[in-house]
């Protein structure tokens, strides 16, 4: 029986074979920016993997100018996240406005289904803004009062 060849290596092998170990390293950084220039720096001098959009970052780097950046040649794509959690941790509500915090939405008797579209809606509204990742919660529980760290950032204290 002849022997199958062997498959030829996917591209991400052989993008991240070419890298040194230098550019490996900065794949593995994302780093908070203050604004589309301090993007740029990070991202073209250092060459790392991501950027983080904070609470402190200037807003009108989002969309086009993102988008430029983001399509700048470079071995693997760019990730550009951010913490859009809703209730009190929302970067983005000017932008994609508001959202209560999970255990808000549980409170108002959101079923499972409504909250996929309200997480399908803002996601969509994200991406359009050039963010790639969001840093939300999804599946936190703990039955620690409102005020605490978590607290109403979780869906409540059961699975259910």
């Amino acid at each position: 029986m002849p022997v199958a060849a062997a498959p030829p290596p996917c591209r991400l092998d052989t993008v991240v074979t070419a890298l040194t170990s230098r550019q490996k390293l900065a794949q593995l950084l994302m780093v908070g920016v203050k604004n589309l220039a301090d993007a740029q720096a990070v991202v073209r001098e250092q060459e790392v993997g991501g950027i983080f959009i904070t609470s402190w970052t200037d807003y009108s780097m989002l969309g086009a100018p993102l988008a430029a950046l983001a399509q700048e040649p470079r071995p693997l794509p760019l990730a550009v996240s951010v913490d859009e959690e809703g209730g009190r941790v929302q970067r983005l509500k000017g932008l994609i406005g508001s959202q209560p915090s999970a255990r808000e939405l549980v409170d108002a008797g959101k079923t499972p289904e409504q909250v996929r579209e309200i997480a399908r809606l803002r996601g969509q509204a994200m991406k359009e803004l050039g963010i790639t990742i969001d840093f939300a919660p999804v599946v936190d529980i703990t039955n620690a009062a409102d005020g605490t760290v978590i607290g109403d950032r979780s869906w409540g204290n059961t699975a259910d």
